[in-house]
């Protein structure tokens, strides 16, 4: 029997916090260095850091609007990286099962889009092209790109979507197209995916209804309540899909109910500050229940009537979810009902 004595007790707490801090430290780091230039309807930015160039942005316009958008990275003269460009999930049975679906679907990737190419010092990383209607609204959507997630490894992403929208300019639906069993594996758990969005008489998300292409089909469902008539959100739940890799199927996965303080709307990036530690934070508590094992994953609600000792242990265990935060919102209310931003450059947000 260990007894937590006083001495241990501070540790306890102070080790997550510490964590903690450092996490929200270096989200909040300086941003590099952006030197913008423009020919005709080209513009180039390129980030330093302590003089040296560490990534560039390459737009093409078309009047207003970004119709292309490629990411840059600074070239580096040994990257090991680039040679086991891999993850741990693609090689598996549920990946070879995809691999055969899209064999057999005869799933082609048009777009032409060829990443790794080297020029000026750079190397060609992620790439975004866009179409708009006349009212400036994008409704196709081509992504190339490399996603790094720690432990998992590599993924190259291959997804085109097509956006609708109703009368008044809202969007409605977003249907999906996943080219390669990398896509499928990180994001999009099937070759076709079609999301649909309901709304109330004054225009408010009421259901966001996502049904994956599987077989038998999946179902993700977001709901939104709201305080009073305001546009404020008062609480999403978020029923979320993910790989069950000893049924080889997507299953439901977790329930995520988050509550939010009284001054967030659903439209906008306010809801993207996630910090329980913040008095401005979007996010006032929130419920992440395993569907599949039955059983609460984390709980958070009461977080500032909890001890000190009872805050620590639970920041121990949503470190990670913060970080999740890099990516926005999504992971936390499933499909967005605002208007898309496929260029969007928001603090630790970014479209590449």
């Amino acid at each position: 029997m260990t007894i937590m004595t006083v001495e241990n007790m501070k540790r306890f707490f102070i080790i997550p916090v510490v964590v903690f801090t450092a996490i929200m430290l270096d989200s909040c780091a300086s941003a590099p260095v952006i030197k913008k230039s423009r020919t005709g309807n080209t513009e180039v930015q390129i980030a330093t850091e302590s003089g040296k160039p560490v990534y560039k942005l390459v737009y093409t316009y078309d009047g207003d609007k970004i119709v292309k958008g490629e990411y840059w990275e600074a070239q580096k003269k040994d990257d090991k990286e680039a040679a086991k460009r891999t993850n741990i999930l693609s090689g598996n049975a549920f990946g070879k099962k995809i691999e055969a679906m899209l064999t057999g679907e005869k799933v082609i990737d048009s777009s032409e889009v060829v990443l790794d190419a080297i020029k000026d010092g750079f190397v060609l990383k992620s790439v975004k092209m866009v179409k708009y209607n006349s009212r400036g609204l994008p409704i196709e959507e081509v992504q190339r790109s490399y996603k790094k997630i720690p432990v998992l490894g590599f993924f190259n992403i291959k997804v085109d979507k097509k956006y609708k929208y109703n009368e008044s300019g809202q969007l409605i639906q977003i249907l999906e197209r996943n080219l390669n069993v990398d896509t499928i594996l990180l994001q999009g758990l099937a070759i076709g995916n079609i999301t649909l969005f309901e709304r109330d008489g004054s225009g408010r998300p009421t259901r966001v209804l996502k049904t994956l292409g599987t077989v038998p089909p999946t179902l993700e469902l977001t709901t939104y309540s709201y305080y009073g008539n305001s546009n404020n959100i008062r609480e999403t739940v978020y029923e979320k899909a993910g790989i069950d890799l000893k049924k080889l199927a997507i299953v439901s996965t977790s329930k995520l109910t988050f509550s939010y303080n009284n001054n967030v709307p659903w439209e906008g990036k306010a809801k993207y500050n996630f910090d329980l530690l913040d008095s401005k934070s979007a996010v006032a508590e929130f419920l992440i229940y395993n569907l599949v094992e039955n059983k609460n994953e984390l709980d958070m609600r009461g977080f500032m009537k909890k001890s000190k000792l009872e805050q620590a242990m639970l920041i121990k265990n949503v470190i990670v979810y913060y970080k999740n935060e890099d990516g926005g919102p999504k992971w936390r209310i499933g499909e967005l009902p605002d208007v898309p931003e496929p260029f969007m450059v928001y603090k630790n947000i970014t479209w590449w």
